[in-house]
C-alpha cells in the first residue's frame, strides 16, 4: 500500500492516540514525550532537560533528530494500511501538539533529513500533513527565526540538502495553510528566498560548491523551490505576484523556460534530477504560470506514432501526466493512481517502466474493477483487481497483501519490465532485464475472463515514472515472444492530445449540456431507470459501473432502458457489474473537450489568467466533475 498514514487513517489513529495518551506517558516514562509534558521547574526547562550551558547531560533537539532518524528507517517497513504509525512518529507528533514543539520538530527535519534518502521528502510532507494545523503566528515566528531572504543565501553557506528541505517545508505550509494565511506567509522575504532558489545554479552559485550541475545536486533545489511556488499559487493572490516576480526579475531568458530545456537536453539524458526539473518546469508553464507567446506543450508534442499511453480520463485527482501521455509524477501527500488506455484480452504483452525517483510506486496490472482510493492510501496491488511491483520496499502487491522479493532497492535510472502472459496465467516481473524467481499467479487466476488487463501505476508523494508501451524499442527482452500495447492500439487525434486543466475547464465551461443528460456524466442522454428503486436520470454506460443507486443506495437488480419514442419501458436485464466495461462517457468526454480545444488553440481567452464564470448551472457541474480530473 502507498500512504501507511493516510487521511482516513490518520483521523482515527489520531483519535485513538488522545484517548491513549495518558496510558503511552506511563509506559514511556523515560521517553521525550514524558519530559516534554513535565512543569517547569528551576532546574530544567519546559522540555525537562537542562541545557548543556547548565551542565545537562541531552538537549531535546537532539531527542527530536534521533526520532526523525528512526522514523525513516523504520517508515519503509510499514506495508499496511491498518498497522499503527512508528512510535517515533507519534512521539514527533506529540511533541507537535503544542506550538512550541511544533517549531522545534519541523527545524529539526530541515537540518536533519538528509539529502539522498528516498522517503525523506515524504516524511516531511506526511508529518507536516498529520500534525495539528499552526497558527499563523506560530508560522511566523519560526520562519522569521530561521532568516529567510534573498540575502540569506549568500550569507549562510548550507549545503543543498538543507534548501531542499526547506523548499519542502514551505510548500506543505502553503498547501496546508491556504488562503489569506498564505498570502501573509509569501511575504516579501520568502518570495525572494524562493527566487533565489529558482536560479541556484542557474544564475547564482552558491558560495564553496562548483559551477559543474553534475558535481552537485542544485536541481533538486529548484525543483523543490518550484513545488513550493506552484503550493503557494494555489492562491489566486499569491499566483499573481509570482507571475509578475518572474517578469521583473527575468533580466534574460524566463528562468522557467532555461528549467524546461533540461526535458531536450542530450547531455543530461540520464541525470535524472534534471529530467524531473525539466517536467515540473513545463507542468507549471503550462498550468500554472502561463507565458503568452509560449505555445502550450501539446501542441508541440509529437504524439502521431503513439498508440498506447497513459488515461488522462482514467487518473485520480492530482497525477500531473506529461504532453506525451507516458511520463507521470505526484506531488501530494495522497496516492494516485492511472491505468492506461489500451486493454488486453488474451496472449502475451509486455511494457517497460523507468523509475525517475527511488521512493514508493507500485507498477504494474490492473483491470477495470480496480478502484484508486488516493486519499485512503488505496492503488495499484491493493485489491483483487490489481498486481504491482514495488522496488523501494522489495515488495510484490496483491490483494493488498505483499510478498518480499529478491531484487535489490530501484534507483532512478532503472527499467522494470511487466510481462503479462494470459495463456500461462503469469504476472511476471523483471528488473533491468532480471525476472524474478517466482511469477504472480493469483492475478490472472481470480480475473474473470471478460475482463480486460491494462497497465497502471501508483505514485507516492514526489515519486516520477516515465513509461513505454512500445513506441519506441524497448531496453530488455523478457526472454519470450510478445507483443506490445502500441502496435494493437488505437487512438484518435483528439484522445492523443492531453491538453492543460485550465484550457479542458475553460471549453467544459463553454459547453452547452441538455437538460435531459446523464446527471453523472453529462455525455449522453438519459435513458436508463433503475429498479426496484425507480430512480433515473443516468446514462447506460453510468448505469453498468454501478452496484448500487447514487441516490438512495439500494441495490440494483435491473437497469431498465427508456424508449423515448413512446415514453414506455422495455425491461432487459442489463450485464452484470462484473463484465468487462467501457468507460465510453469518459471517452466521450475527452474527445468533446480536446476537439474544442485543439479547435481554439489560437484563441487568445485561453491563455487568459483571468477566472471564468459559468454560463450555466449544468455546465458548472461538469466543470467542477472535470477538476477532478
Amino acid at each position: 500500500m502507498g500512504t501507511c498514514i493516510s487521511r482516513e487513517a490518520r483521523a482515527r489513529r489520531k483519535e485513538r492516540k488522545r484517548i491513549n495518551k495518558r496510558l503511552r506517558e506511563a509506559r514511556n516514562a523515560s521517553s521525550p514525550r514524558d519530559h516534554y509534558h513535565q512543569p517547569t521547574s528551576t532546574s530544567g526547562g519546559r522540555f525537562g532537560h537542562r541545557s548543556r550551558s547548565e551542565g545537562g547531560n541531552g538537549d531535546v533537539r537532539d531527542d527530536i533528530k534521533e526520532l526523525i532518524i528512526e522514523t525513516l528507517e523504520v517508515i519503509r517497513t510499514l506495508v499496511n494500511n491498518e498497522q499503527e504509525p512508528p512510535q517515533s512518529l507519534l512521539k514527533l507528533n506529540f511533541i507537535a501538539d503544542e506550538e512550541k514543539g511544533w517549531m522545534l520538530v519541523v527545524r529539526a527535519l530541515i537540518y536533519t533529513i538528509p539529502e539522498n534518502d528516498p522517503l525523506g521528502p515524504a516524511v516531511i510532507s506526511l508529518f507536516l500533513d498529520e500534525c495539528p494545523l499552526p497558527s499563523k503566528e506560530s508560522v511566523q515566528t519560526l520562519l522569521i527565526s530561521l532568516g529567510l531572504s534573498s540575502e540569506f543565501v549568500e550569507t549562510k553557506h548550507l549545503p543543498p540538502s538543507w534548501h531542499k528541505n526547506m523548499c519542502i517545508v514551505l510548500g506543505s505550509l502553503a498547501e496546508k495553510m491556504a488562503g489569506t494565511a498564505a498570502v501573509t506567509i509569501f511575504n516579501e522575504n520568502i518570495r525572494g528566498y524562493l527566487m533565489k532558489m529558482i536560479g541556484y545554479g542557474l544564475s547564482y552559485f552558491p558560495p564553496t560548491y562548483g559551477k559543474s550541475l553534475k558535481e552537485k545536486n542544485t536541481h533538486c533545489v529548484r525543483m523543490f523551490a518550484l513545488l513550493a511556488l506552484e503550493k503557494f499559487a494555489q492562491t489566486r493572490e499569491n499566483q499573481i505576484t509570482i507571475c509578475k516576480m518572474f517578469t521583473e526579475n527575468s533580466a534574460g531568458k524566463h528562468p522557467l523556460l532555461k528549467m524546461e530545456e533540461y526535458l531536450k537536453n542530450e547531455d543530461v539524458v540520464r541525470y535524472w534530477h534534471a529530467k524531473q526539473e525539466g517536467f515540473c518546469a513545463q507542468w507549471a508553464l503550462d498550468n500554472i504560470f502561463i507565458l503568452p507567446n509560449r505555445p502550450y506543450s501539446y501542441e508541440t508534442c509529437e504524439t502521431s506514432q503513439i498508440n498506447a499511453m497513459l488515461n488522462h480520463e482514467d487518473v485520480s485527482e492530482y497525477l500531473k501526466i506529461g504532453p506525451d501521455g507516458l511520463e507521470a509524477r505526484c506531488d501530494v501527500s495522497s496516492f494516485e493512481s492511472v491505468r492506461c488506455t489500451f486493454e488486453v484480452m488474451d496472449g502475451v504483452w509486455y511494457y517497460e517502466a523507468t523509475v525517475l525517483t527511488s521512493g514508493v510506486m507500485q507498477i504494474g496490472l490492473a483491470t477495470k474493477r480496480s478502484r484508486f482510493l488516493n486519499h485512503e492510501g488505496y492503488g495499484i496491488g491493493d485489491d483483487a483487481s490489481s498486481v504491482a511491483y514495488d522496488g523501494c520496499r522489495q515488495l510484490v502487491w496483491y490483494n493488498a497483501k505483499s510478498q518480499k522479493h529478491e531484487h535489490d532497492n530501484w534507483q532512478p535510472g532503472d527499467v522494470i519490465g511487466v510481462l503479462l502472459d494470459i495463456p500461462r496465467g503469469e504476472v511476471q516481473f523483471l528488473l533491468n532485464g532480471v525476472a524474478l524467481k517466482e511469477p504472480n499467479t493469483e492475478f490472472l487466476s481470480n480475473r474473470q475472463p471478460s475482463e480486460g488487463v491494462f497497465a497502471a501505476a501508483s505514485f507516492m508523494s514526489f515519486q516520477q515514472c516515465r513509461f513505454n508501451f512500445g513506441a519506441s524499442r524497448f531496453k530488455y527482452s523478457p526472454g519470450r515472444k510478445f507483443r506490445c500495447f502500441n502496435d494493437y492500439g488505437q487512438l484518435t487525434t483528439a484522445q492523443r492530445t492531453i491538453i492543460p486543466r485550465r484550457v479542458r475547464l475553460e471549453q467544459l465551461e463553454k459547453e452547452h449540456i441538455p437538460d435531459d443528460y446523464c446527471t453523472i456524466c453529462f455525455a449522453a442522454p438519459a435513458s436508463t431507470k433503475l429498479t426496484p428503486c425507480n430512480h433515473d436520470g443516468f446514462c447506460p454506460d453510468c448505469c453498468n459501473m454501478m452496484d448500487c443507486c447514487p441516490l438512495c443506495r439500494t441495490p440494483i437488480v435491473e437497469r431498465v432502458p427508456m424508449k423515448t419514442n413512446n415514453n414506455k419501458f422495455e425491461t432487459v436485464r442489463s450485464p452484470s457489474f462484473t463484465s468487462g466495461l467501457q468507460r465510453v462517457n469518459s471517452q466521450r468526454k475527452s474527445i468533446r473537450a480536446t476537439s474544442a480545444a485543439v479547435q481554439g488553440a489560437g484563441d487568445t481567452t485561453s491563455r487568459s489568467t483571468k477566472d471564468s464564470t459559468p454560463s450555466s448551472s449544468a455546465s458548472s457541474a461538469i466543470a467542477r466533475r472535470h477538476t477532478q480530473v
